[in-house]
């Protein structure tokens, strides 16, 4: 069975993620500015804005 349209609103959300079992996401500095490029890209596909991040190995948040 197909999954539902997801209706996507305006607004202000908070992402986070957390790594399994303590495992490092970012292992290195490439990994990192990888994700930033990512980050950016995603968000000017989908015109958002991303207002502020954190990341650490084991996790990361961005508004």
């Amino acid at each position: 069975m197909p999954r539902r349209v997801r209706i996507e609103l305006a607004g202000y959300h908070h992402v986070y993620n957390r790594a399994v079992e303590r495992k490092y996401i970012l292992q290195n500095i490439s990994d990192k500015d990888k994700f930033l490029e990512i980050l950016n890209e995603v968000s000017e596909e989908n015109r958002g804005q991303v207002m502020n991040f954190h990341f650490s190995n084991k996790n990361t948040f961005f508004n």
